[in-house]
């Protein structure tokens, strides 16, 4: 129950002393705290059949947009199609006068290179627990992009790659949370629409830290990844 109205409902059965988990998905139906409960059915005992909660849904999430060179494609998700976020669109050379614990995510689109003070504020930025998405532009100063990222222990990004016949992104994990609210279950003929990479980044990591290859290429590169330094 959520607000006073059922939200979801999930059926399974376990033995006495069972345990299992289970995934219960539901859409908030306003902004602001909300409250509930979680009920089991297990009669006759009933004393302690519900479990209580709250939870509070921003109204929107604020994120900020950099541009270096235009990706059009991904600013049109963030401008149309990403409703549940706020986004602020400025060119990457504003950077400076923007107070970034205003934001909870950060997206550097197209850049192509970091000055030491920006790279001071990410790394603040994200010790406070926000998200910062990179997208290299294709003419990148990797020097001042691996400052940071050697900085973050994330690792390295080598000179760009050309694939004159490309290659395919079909290693998805589609388990991880990104794709959420686009499986929402397995089906026997699930399949990933993967694309076809002509040109990218390589990237050595480092051990050290715990990162997640939420899409790869068919040659074991990452496509898309995930890092956590830090508390972001």
């Amino acid at each position: 129950m959520l607000e006073g109205k059922v939200a979801a409902i999930s059926n399974t059965n376990l033995e006495a002393q069972g345990q299992k988990e289970l995934d219960i998905s539901f859409t908030p139906p306003e902004a602001g705290w909300l409250s509930g409960y979680i009920e089991i059915d297990d009669t006759p005992i009933d004393f302690d059949n519900k479990r209580y909660f709250s939870l509070y849904v921003p109204e929107a999430e604020k994120v900020l947009y950099l541009e270096g060179q235009s990706i059009p494609n991904l600013k049109i998700l963030y401008q149309e199609i990403f409703k549940p976020f706020e986004t602020e669109i400025l060119p990457i050379r504003d950077a400076s006068r923007v107070q970034l614990e205003e934001y909870k995510s950060l997206i550097l689109a197209g850049v192509s290179t970091l000055s030491s003070g920006l790279i001071e504020k990410l790394k603040t930025f994200l010790s406070s627990g926000a998200s910062l998405m990179i997208i290299p532009g294709p003419n990148a100063d990797l020097t001042s992009l691996n400052s940071l990222l050697n900085q973050l222990q994330i690792g390295s990004i080598g000179p760009l790659r050309e694939l004159p016949k490309g290659i395919k992104a079909s290693g998805a994990d589609l388990d991880h949370p990104v794709f959420k609210q686009i499986y929402t279950q397995r089906q026997n003929n699930q399949s990933f629409d993967a694309p076809t990479v002509f040109k990218y980044f390589p990237i050595s990591l480092n051990n050290r830290l715990i990162q997640s290859k939420i899409i790869s290429m068919d040659n074991g590169d990452p496509f898309l990844l995930m890092s956590t330094p830090d508390q972001g």
